[in-house]
């Protein structure tokens, strides 16, 4: 092991903000991690990698949607991809993933409050200080039984709860509580019910860009839940699911549903369960780091930009944000905004995008021996139409500081104010690659690469 590379993919929730990712890279580093041995990875896309890999054969072509939902403990992490290739497989973002806090964690709330109705909330409590065994004995066996064993054919369960008295009124008898299938079910409904929400909003998302979505891939420790499975597959091929965008354009809402009823077997979605659902993503996330990246493009979380100083306009701009240039001898306008990535578009997972830049600075400034850098803010919000000017509710997700002094002086552009006054305008680019669950940046003048530093804020 000594003379071997190791390399370590660590997986993070599609939904995280860039903050939290760029987090978690640092705690690896501070674990004793070289950074440059750590590759990331979305969750989703590690569950997708290894869910089409293990499941063979099956249906799924180039061209197909799916919907990958990582259905956890506490979180459900969702992401759709478009099959580009098969073999090797290459897959692309679709939709912005989305997510929420309705994992399996939250069956066991709903089992407390369900036990707290039953036997009382007098009684509960005082189960919980006089013998706190019969509780933990009555969550584990929910957590390690129940939940794993649900299905639509299931039989009622007993929960052991050792030394309770007996209630006939609760159920309670021989130190075990009768839950009925109906009960179990009625814990599971609105945990359930929020899963279902978040993946026909991605369903919903692909039917309006015209798209057909061929399968949905469950995966995760409540994703191997057979009865997960059977309400999700019985939720998206029921006859009055809506059809996708392309079936009702131009057609009556009478032929809409003549066109759903007559839809063919081929357009039921399809919902896959993997072998070992509860490590796809550990499995997935493995075959990532030895395969290396299959996502060609993703989908921008977020608008990305910065703030910049433009042109004073008395009819566009307030008086209060007006600060005389000294250097370019006019009028200009603080705290704009530049915009240059849209939330939702599409990018090349092997293009960056690219941020252009210029500095001024007088020459004695630039002729002198101090240092010369230049620091911007990358901001970003997840707003449907971004404003012009900067709003303190921006998400500030990193700073970027070039080291000027670096650059050739070839490269320095000397020009001159209207009244004569010397200065030296200083051009460059920033390069921000998306990758699957970190932003990588570059700083580059006419195509080499040049120092700079990336501090990310801790929100």
């Amino acid at each position: 092991m000594s003379t071997t590379r190791v390399r370590y993919v660590i997986t993070v929730p599609a939904m995280w903000t860039d903050i939290a990712k760029d987090a978690t890279r640092e705690a690896a580093s501070r674990a004793g991690i070289k950074k440059d041995d750590i590759i990331m990875i979305s969750e989703p896309e590690a569950a997708a990698v290894y869910t089409i890999k293990a499941i063979q054969p099956n249906h799924l072509k180039i061209g197909d949607n799916i919907i990958v939902c990582d259905a956890g403990g506490g979180t459900v992490d969702l992401i759709s991809y478009k099959i580009a290739q098969l073999a090797p497989l290459g897959i692309e973002e679709t939709q912005v993933g989305t997510g929420g806090l309705c994992g399996s964690a939250f069956l066991n709330f709903g089992f407390e409050q369900h036990v707290r109705f039953r036997i009382g909330e007098a009684a509960f409590l005082s189960m919980l200080s006089t013998n706190p065994a019969a509780w933990e004995t009555a969550l584990k066996h929910f957590e390690e039984y129940v939940k794993r064993n649900l299905t639509d054919e299931s039989e009622d369960f007993n929960i052991p709860m050792p030394g309770m008295p007996d209630n006939a009124n609760a159920g309670v008898s021989m130190g075990y509580l009768a839950l009925s299938h109906e009960q179990v079910e009625e814990i599971f409904a609105p945990v359930v019910k929020q899963i279902l929400n978040l993946i026909e909003d991605q369903v919903n998302a692909i039917h309006t860009s015209s798209g057909q979505v061929s399968a949905i891939l469950l995966v995760g420790g409540f994703g191997q839940s057979m009865y997960l499975h059977s309400r999700v597959k019985s939720h998206f091929n029921r006859s009055n699911f809506p059809p996708s965008y392309t079936e009702i354009i131009g057609i009556s809402r009478a032929v809409a549903v003549i066109a759903r009823a007559a839809r063919p077997s081929n357009r039921i979605i399809e919902v896959m369960q993997p072998p070992n659902a509860w490590t796809a993503v550990t499995r997935g996330a493995i075959i990532r780091g030895l395969e290396g990246s299959i996502t060609r493009v993703r989908i921008t979380r977020y608008h990305y930009g910065i703030t910049c100083n433009e042109p004073f306009d008395s009819a566009n701009h307030p008086i209060d944000r007006r600060f005389w240039s000294s250097i370019q001898e006019t009028y200009r306008t603080r705290g704009c905004m530049e915009w240059y990535v849209a939330k939702g578009t599409a990018v090349s997972a092997q293009q960056a995008v690219s941020f252009p830049f210029y500095v001024c600075y007088l020459t004695s400034i630039v002729e002198g021996d101090g240092p010369l850098k230049h620091s911007v803010k990358l901001l970003a919000t997840g707003r449907a139409n971004p404003p012009d000017a900067y709003q303190s509710s921006f998400l500030k997700v990193c700073t970027i500081t070039a080291d000027l002094r670096a650059i050739p002086r070839e490269h320095y552009e000397k020009r001159y104010t209207a009244t004569g006054k010397c200065y030296y305008k200083i051009s460059y680019r920033i390069e921000m690659i998306l990758n699957s669950a970190s932003l990588a940046f570059s700083m580059k003048v006419n195509g080499d690469t040049y120092a700079f530093t990336t501090t990310f804020y801790d929100h």
